[in-house]
């Protein structure tokens, strides 16, 4: 018996190690077997609650809570599972540990061995229990190593995923605060100002320093894949909010504008490395993959009518309206559903909620 509960710790450290290994250290592999199912299931649940407790802010608010007690939750989930597999792996030798007892009372085999362990895993180093063969002692040191090196690495992922979600917030607060969401105003409202003052090389100069931040925000959001589950209370420090402003504002620029009139904003680089970087972000959704429901395709049509007509009155020069609509549809199918489904996933509103 001793055996196989031997055998059942070194499985659990293996599994505490590869955990750790895919979450803090491989670039871009997700979150490790156990960090992933704690973030689905406690996002579950914590939607399920505020979808069934709260409504408008008030839901949003709680949302909000869930990414900051993930990242606690994740760090004391790695220290139980270190504190029970050497729990499990001192089985062997249970007979030799000793108690003082001048210093605590009688103890049951299973607790000398989990409250040695705990304060081995923590480094307390208090004493009271002590085993008498060599090979727990040596076990021992191996844990307290591991659990110094384990908060070590916990505190460093906890830095690094605020420090990725502060670039997240800021990235989305340039977003909305250039395209004018603050003051009631959308991607149209920004195409035509820039068109009609002749500003497209600030816009353009504007899309280059966003595809670097944007590069940023896509390679922090693969290595740190709670990032995903940080719910923002307010829509304009929301990435997965800003996101269809950007990509409305790449798409409508390469597709209904004159490309002789405006020829940055139209084949500019930078335009379509922040489109691209968009549709990345977006997980790379490819138009034609499947039938599309005529309600899209209508909303995807709407919009576009609305998008030509303010930018007609406008005086803004377009491309010929078979045209324009042919590459607006085949551009907007390749991201706009992605969109939906990931702002609907992460508890954001949808175009289909604002209609």
């Amino acid at each position: 018996m001793t055996i196989m509960l031997f055998i059942l710790g070194v499985v659990l450290l293996v599994l505490l190690f590869v955990d750790v290994h895919m979450t803090v250290f491989v670039p871009r592999g997700g979150a490790g077997p156990i960090d992933r199912r704690i973030y689905r299931g406690g996002w579950w649940m914590w939607r399920w609650l505020g979808d069934r407790f709260f409504s408008g802010t008030r839901r949003r608010w709680w949302l909000a809570q869930l990414g900051p007690v993930l990242m606690p939750l994740t760090i004391l989930t790695w220290g139980v599972l270190l504190v029970a597999a050497f729990t499990l792996l001192y089985t062997p030798w249970v007979a030799g540990f000793t108690v003082s007892p001048a210093k605590t009372g009688p103890m049951g085999d299973l607790a000398k061995l989990l409250y040695y362990s705990g304060y081995s895993a923590v480094t307390l180093g208090v004493g009271d229990v002590t085993p008498s063969a060599t090979t727990p002692r040596i076990l021992a040191f191996i844990e307290a190593g591991l659990g110094f090196a384990l908060i070590t690495a916990g505190i460093s992922y906890l830095l690094s995923v605020y420090n990725a979600r502060n670039q997240s917030t800021t990235l989305s607060l340039a977003i909305s605060h250039l395209v004018g969401r603050p003051d009631g105003q959308d991607p149209i409202d920004l195409l035509a100002r820039t068109a009609t003052i002749g500003s497209a090389g600030d816009l353009s100069a504007w899309m280059e320093q966003v595809s670097l931040e944007l590069a940023t925000l896509v390679e922090l959001i693969g290595q740190y894949p709670l990032l995903r589950y940080f719910h923002e209370p307010n829509d304009d420090r929301a990435i997965p909010l800003a996101m269809r402003d950007l990509m409305e504002l790449t798409t409508m620029s390469r597709t209904l504008l004159d490309r002789q009139a405006y020829p940055s904003l139209t084949q500019g680089p930078s335009m379509q490395a922040v489109h691209r970087l968009g549709l990345h972000f977006l997980g790379e959704g490819a138009p034609g993959q499947s039938p599309e429901p005529e309600a899209v395709i209508a909303q995807r049509r709407g919009r576009y009518e609305e998008a030509r007509s303010r930018l007609e009155k406008a005086d803004v020069i377009l491309r010929s309206d078979a045209d324009a609509w042919h590459r607006f549809a085949e551009m907007t199918s390749a991201w706009d559903l992605q969109d939906d489904g990931m702002r609907a996933a992460l508890g954001y509103h949808t175009e289909a909620d604002e209609d």
